[in-house]
């Protein structure tokens, strides 16, 4: 791809107020990035952009409260391998509570048969889509950089910080389970003999979140490269764009994967 001239974003990543664009914005150079698909799928921005001059594929999700749809993920994996097939670079904000719960809402008695509708994102095939984005993220050979700006808990952190180099960001949460929830059960016991149980699991939890959840902990269990403070994410992702650049994968001979399109 061609190399533009780079000029300085205007502003750095703010995570007090978090917005998947600004975000984006803070990475890129000002006003290099233009945005793919923006009228599908409203809780993950994709654009293409430059960082330094060079281009790259923008992947960012909305916000720590916010779950992904299966729109949502559908169009990531679908940028995603737009990117790949002509070698763009990968570079993903992950900020995100997950994918949605794919529950049983309803349950129909009819005729002595159980009928289960299963409403929502599981009948619509959610389950399928967020598969194929953990599998496209893991199929690209394309250089993939995630940077973990907000909270990457589960199976968001194992679809969407599938890199080559994974960035944390100071004050993210990076954990096999939410903080609240894994407190419950590490902390049985002194929950059930506290007095608040709602006060003392919050209390836990942040407590957790700070010793074990954080971007220095992620660096030092191997879930993240290098720590760096919202001031330092485009000095980081630029030096990690540049180290990735001369990425060359040797892969077994092969027509394509079995992954259902």
């Amino acid at each position: 791809p061609a190399v533009f001239e780079p000029s300085a974003p205007a502003g750095t990543l703010n995570l007090a107020k978090y917005c998947p664009v600004e975000a984006a914005a803070s990475i890129a150079d000002a006003n290099s990035a233009v945005e793919l698909y923006a009228g599908y799928g409203k809780t993950v921005y994709t654009a293409l952009a430059t960082v330094a001059g060079n281009v790259v594929g923008i992947v960012a999700t909305k916000g720590a409260e916010d779950v992904l749809c299966r729109n949502c993920v559908s169009k990531a994996a679908r940028f995603v391998r737009l990117c790949d097939a002509f070698s763009i670079p990968v570079v993903t904000p992950v900020n995100t509570d997950g994918f949605v719960k794919s529950a049983l809402d309803d349950i129909v008695v009819r005729n002595h048969h159980i009928v289960i509708a299963a409403l929502g994102s599981l009948q619509a095939g959610g389950l399928r889509e967020a598969a194929r984005l953990a599998g496209t993220y893991a199929d690209a050979t394309t250089a993939k950089v995630a940077v973990i700006t907000g909270k990457a808990v589960g199976v968001a952190y194992t679809a969407l910080a599938n890199a080559d180099l994974t960035i944390a960001v100071e004050g993210c949460t990076v954990a096999p389970l939410d903080p609240k929830a894994a407190v419950t059960v590490l902390y049985k016991d002194e929950l059930e003999n506290g007095t608040n149980i709602a006060a003392d699991t919050a209390k836990l939890a942040a407590r957790y979140a700070a010793d074990v959840c954080s971007a220095a902990a992620a660096v030092e269990a191997g879930l993240a490269d290098m720590a760096v403070p919202a001031a330092g994410v485009r000095a980081a992702v630029v030096s990690a764009l540049d180290m990735l650049s001369t990425k060359r994968t040797q892969r077994l001979p092969k027509k394509h994967g079995n992954m259902t399109l």
